[in-house]
């Protein structure tokens, strides 16, 4: 007889389903927000503060760090072709793969005086094809520490012929076993089709443990046994003198100069980064939707919205991992900004 899908036949029994059952994930709805533990879940501030910053490299403009090529032959120390601050800046437009740059310290360092390495960085070209990247290294008495750490989670390889600030919390370098810390070492990354990037860097700084650094981070963290679905995250923003949403504006501000950072990460890396200075960077990224509501005089309260299927982003407290967003210009001209989440949490199985 013609095979059955599914049936199993065997002789002196009658025929039957063969049936798997598989347990049921259960989850119960809720909200909240992103918060910071100095101004809770308002996120209309000036991140300024005062950090204490050690420079590394400015192009030549101050002395600091001795500065070498380590491999290869595509950069220029002392190049007057851009600038972020002063006349000079660290020129790496002619690298290819491999090039590396290394910056000597005076004297070696403890890494756990620092919280974060910050600099700025000028695109002129980043090709999508292959595999393109600027890489940033440790080394302690001539050997690597800690991780090596990629430039695309902290900026946006998108926007060209503008200078960028890039932040890399000292977390993400996984340097805290390591005693001392004495020279920083830049690579180009270039394989696969396409050119190699081409870039320039400028005001190099390590930022004090000791004080503030010149942001702030709002964040959402499961508890350790925790685990939720992400749905949906708004940026809802009121000002009172605007009742359009501009594209090019951030919320009815001038476009920011820094632009807020949303990640998704854990405490040693961060796997998805988003970085917007306007809303039309915002429109930019699938499944977003905006509203205005205006008031009754002559503003309005502004929401853009990231819808997210569900299962595809986890927030998994075990594995320590949260969502965070970073605050980089003075947002102070907004009445109200804050971050909100939907959220399913996993209440146990079936």
């Amino acid at each position: 007889m013609p095979d059955e899908a599914h049936v199993v036949q065997t002789n002196g029994l009658h025929p039957g389903l063969m049936v798997y059952t598989h347990p049921v994930d259960q989850y119960a709805w809720g909200s909240t927000l992103l918060s910071n533990p100095t101004y809770a879940t308002a996120a209309n501030i000036n991140p300024a503060g005062s950090p204490v910053l050690t420079l590394i490299h400015n192009g030549g403009d101050t002395a600091a760090w001795t500065a070498a090529a380590v491999s290869g032959g595509g950069f220029d120390f002392t190049s007057t072709a851009q600038a972020q601050e002063g006349t000079q800046s660290i020129d790496a437009s002619v690298s290819v793969n491999n090039d590396i740059a290394g910056f000597t310290a005076p004297a070696p360092l403890n890494p756990q005086d620092f919280s974060d390495l910050r600099l700025y960085v000028y695109f002129t070209a980043f090709p999508t094809q292959g595999n393109k990247d600027v890489e940033f290294q440790w080394e302690s008495a001539g050997a690597p520490v800690g991780n090596a750490v990629s430039i695309k989670p902290y900026c946006d390889t998108t926007l060209f012929n503008v200078w960028q600030l890039v932040d890399i919390p000292f977390a993400d370098f996984g340097l805290g076993t390591t005693p001392l810390i004495d020279e920083l070492q830049i690579k180009t990354v270039d394989t696969g089709p396409g050119n190699a990037p081409d870039y320039y860097l400028d005001a190099v700084n390590l930022v004090s443990a000791a004080g503030g650094s010149g942001v702030e981070r709002y964040i959402f963290q499961p508890g350790y046994s925790e685990e939720y679905n992400l749905l949906g995250l708004t940026l809802r923003a009121y000002n009172s003198s605007k009742q359009k949403l501009a594209p090019t504006e951030f919320f009815g501000l001038a476009a920011l100069a820094n632009g807020c950072v949303l990640n998704y990460r854990d405490k040693n890396r961060v796997f998805t980064s988003l970085i917007f200075r306007d809303v039309w960077d915002m429109l930019r990224i699938g499944s977003v939707t905006g509203n205005v509501e205006p008031d009754n005089g002559s503003g309005a309260t502004f929401g853009i919205r990231f819808n997210i299927p569900s299962d595809q982003l986890r927030l998994d407290g075990s594995k320590d991992q949260y969502l965070e967003l970073i605050v980089r210009d003075d947002l102070t001209g907004l009445d109200r900004f804050m971050v909100t989440l939907d959220l399913e949490k996993h209440t146990g199985e079936l």
